[in-house]
């Protein structure tokens, strides 16, 4: 009978049912017998099968080219075979048996099935989506285990902008420790440990239009400057009307311009119809806003006003949206007026930036709180570092006196 040092594997005794289960390895091959003697020689065979095996596996294991090129590797940097063998304990330790054989899209798809997922808010899991699939594009088909820290470094260097690189970082470093290893345990090592972090970007303050500018830009749009001998000319004319409702409510509302092309008609509704006296809100449902929470924002009573009082607005069927077009073509739009009107361009989105600094001491009597909440801003300590104190008390009076 072989020495017990030779033998491979364990019995176990469960006392409770008088029975012998031999086991070898955390995950590998199981079986229960009546009696300690069948365990025993089971256990026999089972140490000369592997050993037999072993020895064929060794033998295949020399004359392939990837024992070969790691061979080759380890005299190339003078490292002794001992770093071989740590590797292969290190890559065992660090992954599941599952994500050796896992395909990055099949632990993907995996992870955003995920309760813990779907109870994102809606912005979140859309952004968190659109970066996870833009390295699904280019490592979808590879293992979890293979995705590589150099891989991972590669990606966000070549792939990434400056700009957005930070972003893209994190919200792998989210997959990986939160999904991948927390939540769905399809492995134990977090390649993004071994990457250096890229550097977070300053986040610049977005300039905003003053009081003058604004006024400037909203009478071209309302009383647009056009060639009337010029077809294509007269052809965007036609989409003045829509383009002067969306600015006059960007910026006197705040609202991003995502938000602002998804607002209906019936978003102004209280009951069955619009209640100015009682209700001047817009009513927005969490899939139109960017937080992915509904949110209820203040229509001044200058936009109040002009609402009342303009044909295009009061045309519309309550299912019909404000500006049914897209954020880009609201940008493209607001800036070739901007440079008929000779006032410099500063980006569509400087209209909340706007909104935000004229309505503290202009609108909500100095609440910086209400504009936060306005704003759709968890806390008033980004409104207060991006949005307030950058226009005079006279100018944020005189921007909410509009058409009063």
């Amino acid at each position: 009978m072989a020495k017990a040092k030779n033998l491979v594997g364990t019995i176990f005794h469960n006392t409770n049912r008088n029975t012998f289960r031999f086991r070898y390895g955390r995950d590998g091959t199981t079986k229960t017998f009546k009696s300690k003697g069948e365990a025993q020689a089971y256990q026999l065979q089972f140490s000369k099968n592997l050993k037999a095996n072993g020895t064929a596996a060794l033998d295949t294991l020399k004359a392939s080219n990837e024992a070969r090129a790691a061979f080759e590797l380890l005299a190339k940097h003078q490292l002794p075979a001992s770093a071989l063998v740590d590797a292969v304990k290190l890559y065992i330790s660090n992954t599941s048996p599952s994500s050796r054989l896992l395909t990055f899209s099949d632990a993907l798809s995996k992870a955003m099935q995920t309760e813990r997922f779907k109870a994102l808010s809606k912005g979140t899991q859309n952004d968190y989506r659109q970066r996870w699939q833009r390295l699904e594009k280019q490592v979808g088909s590879v293992k979890v285990s293979e995705v590589t820290p150099a891989v991972l470094g590669e990606f966000l260097k070549k792939h990434c902008t400056a700009s957005t690189r930070f972003k893209f970082y994190v919200a792998l470093n989210v997959l990986w420790a939160t999904y991948f290893i927390g939540v769905t345990r399809l492995t134990k090592h977090n390649p993004l440990e071994e990457v250096e972090p890229p550097l977070k970007p300053s986040s610049a303050r977005k300039e905003p239009y003053t009081c003058s500018e604004v006024f400037q830009l909203l009478d071209e749009v309302i009383n647009p400057t056009i060639d009337r001998n010029d077809v294509a000319d007269l052809a965007r004319a036609q989409g003045f009307p829509k383009l002067a409702v969306a600015l006059h409510v960007a910026f006197f509302t705040g609202l991003r311009a995502s938000e602002l092309c998804r607002v209906q008609l019936s978003d102004f509704f209280r009951g069955k119809g619009l209640d100015w006296e009682n209700h001047p809100y817009i009513t927005l449902s969490a899939d139109k806003t960017k937080e992915g929470q509904a949110k209820r924002v203040l229509v001044p009573p200058c936009l109040v006003e002009y609402l009342r009082n303009n044909s295009y607005f009061n045309g519309l069927s309550s299912e019909e949206r404000l500006f049914p077009h897209t954020p880009r073509t609201l940008r493209d739009a607001m800036k070739e007026r901007c440079e008929v009107a000779q006032i410099p361009w500063k980006g569509s989105a400087s209209s909340r930036t706007t909104f935000g600094t004229h309505a503290v001491d202009g609108l909500f009597e100095g609440s910086v709180d209400k504009t936060a909440r306005q704003l759709g801003h968890s806390t008033s300590d980004t409104s207060l570092k991006h949005y307030v104190n950058y226009a005079s008390v006279d100018d944020c009076k005189r921007y909410f006196q509009r058409g009063l």
